[in-house]
């Protein structure tokens, strides 16, 4: 981070510890205390500004640790700055059924350098024959023992699947960013056929696709991690995992913010999730303690799938709790589970 934006990163932590303590150390219940000033109210409506963001993982470094401990708050608010600055995002217009959608795809300036590298090339161009004979046949197929057999190491891999699988449902945002391009007249015809590959693989991995294939009985998507069979309990929503796995695995190559490798990548999942868990609390509390019915089965997987992909990136794998134990006790204090998590060592 340049010293300007940790400067301006210091100065809103201040602000907002000021203005906002009494909420941020209460955790919500039955009856929700008064919400605090409207620091963080634009981002009702802006919930992917970069703004927002920044803002919002600040507020959450405030919440999850005690002011007296300023140093780990600012490092943390920090590192949520240099994470931003790392998706790199922009906007993809996708149409689906005649409604138009716009969405976010990250990691851009990566994408157009690794669909140039001649490795991955030829990774994909494999993959695209191996993963659609396993699915015609049901034959057992592992993707990331697969991607790591090429990419050679596991942050290699994690970056290879993170950004040019980070969406494989209907709106597959990292294809559409190429369609525009290609639009636009600027991609190569080698970039061209990469695209196509990139989609044919993205449409084989669609969650639905994968659930008509009965994927679970001969598909792998996840890593194995001992004594744990992350592929019964995941999603197969890879923007779940991968990609919040590579934001982990960002942090952690640098020495000041390695610190906060498994929480901030963990915290900006869930707050995806907690903006439809709880949405008369988003932005400024967790969500009070909820029972897990079963339209709350999914969503429950998708902040575990966050938690262990943040820990996965950051090398904290062994920390990785059962999905069961997890799901228990975070719909019984999601605001106390989430600061637990901020202080594992």
């Amino acid at each position: 981070m340049k010293p300007k934006q940790f400067g301006v990163a210091l100065g809103l932590l201040m602000t907002l510890l000021s203005h906002n303590l009494l909420y941020a150390q209460t955790p919500p219940g039955p009856t929700p205390a008064p919400l605090p000033d409207d620091s963080l109210a634009f981002c009702r409506k802006q919930n992917w500004a970069k703004t927002c963001l920044n803002t919002l993982l600040t507020y959450r470094c405030g919440q999850y640790f005690d002011i007296l401990s300023p140093v780990k708050t600012q490092l943390c608010s920090a590192s949520a700055y240099s994470m931003i600055d790392y998706l790199d995002y922009k906007t993809v217009q996708v149409i689906e059924n005649n409604k138009i959608y716009r969405f976010k795809v990250i990691f851009t300036n990566q994408l157009k350098s690794l669909i140039n590298n001649p490795i991955v090339q030829k990774y994909l161009s494999s993959l695209a024959v191996d993963l659609s004979e396993a699915m015609k046949f049901h034959e057992p197929f592992d993707l990331y023992q697969y991607t790591l057999k090429y990419a050679k190491d596991r942050d290699s891999a994690i970056l290879w699947l993170g950004i040019l699988f980070q969406d494989t449902t209907f709106s597959r945002v990292q294809v559409q960013y190429l369609e525009d391009l290609d639009s636009n007249r600027k991609l190569s015809h080698k970039e061209r056929q990469i695209k196509e590959l990139m989609k044919e693989i993205a449409i084989m991995l669609e969650p639905k696709n994968l659930v008509k294939e009965d994927y679970q009985k001969w598909l792998k998507l996840y890593p194995d991690l001992k004594g744990n069979d992350l592929n019964s309990y995941l999603n197969p929503s890879f923007y779940h995992f991968y990609p919040i796995a590579l934001m982990a695995t960002h942090l952690r190559q640098n020495s000041w913010s390695k610190g906060y490798a498994a929480l901030l990548p963990f915290a900006l999942n869930s707050d995806y999730e907690f903006q439809t868990l709880d949405p008369d609390n988003w932005p400024w509390r967790h969500p009070a303690p909820f029972e897990v019915t079963s339209n709350l089965e999914w969503k429950m997987r998708d902040i575990y799938t966050g938690l262990v992909a943040s820990l996965f990136g950051a090398n904290k794998e062994s920390l990785t709790p059962a999905f069961l134990t997890f799901k228990t006790k975070f719909a019984a204090n999601p605001f106390g589970t989430m600061k637990e998590w901020a202080h594992k060592k």
